[in-house]
């Protein structure tokens, strides 16, 4: 008799042994002691501490919120948007969806809302596979410089200012798909406590007199 077939005798015995009265108790012991030659003692600890296992239910874990047809509409507008992080984008989403509607036909009102209430997190769970199949048009013009990350403190809480002077300041060059020669560059002043915003046209990198802000 093989292991497994043991176990699956003995189980069985020990639910009879269970359930039955004590004569009956006495002839399942002689006949399972008969047929596995097992010591009457032991057997009878084993049918007392035997512990009936039950099969347990397979977990179907979390169901799906968002269908394909929902993640489709969000990976066409990610898309469209340069591959915004999360954070980015859940605030446009429902800018960008009249536009998509016109392009790519009507969505359901069930997508339209599940498509508002998803959250930056989702999507950044949703989309943490893709981002290496993909790569963001245009062309950056600035390269970080050391003497800058050395004098310029950096906040991590700078979204949380509630004081007017703290600025993000960024360039736009306006070069098409080459940046030989010279070409207009937008230069974009944004203070981060009321949202106000100044730019300023230059033309090329270097400020002349008479362009200084």
């Amino acid at each position: 008799m093989s292991q497994k077939t043991k176990k699956e005798y003995s189980a069985i015995m020990a639910k009879r042994y269970k359930r039955a009265s004590l004569k009956q108790k006495t002839t399942i012991l002689d006949e399972y002691c008969q047929v596995t030659k097992q010591h009457r003692k032991y057997a009878i600890r084993q049918f007392n501490n035997f512990t009936f296992y039950t099969k347990r239910k397979s977990r179907s874990g979390r169901p799906k919120i968002y269908s394909e047809s929902i993640l489709e509409a969000l990976r066409k507008i990610w898309l469209t948007a340069n591959l915004p992080c999360g954070k980015r984008l859940k605030p446009i989403l429902p800018l960008w969806l009249p536009s998509y509607q016109k392009t790519y036909g009507h969505l359901p009102m069930d997508t339209i809302k599940a498509l508002t209430k998803i959250s930056a997190s989702t999507i950044d769970r949703l989309f943490e596979p893709i981002p290496p199949k993909h790569k963001k048009r245009g062309y950056s013009a600035t390269r970080s410089g050391t003497l800058l990350r050395k004098q310029i403190p950096i906040k991590i809480n700078q979204w949380d200012q509630s004081r007017h002077g703290f600025i993000e300041s960024d360039t736009v060059h306006h070069c098409g798909e080459s940046m030989a020669d010279q070409y207009a560059v937008t230069v974009n002043y944004n203070d981060i406590a009321f949202g106000w915003t100044q730019q300023r046209a230059v033309w090329g990198k270097r400020l002349s007199s008479n362009q200084r802000c």
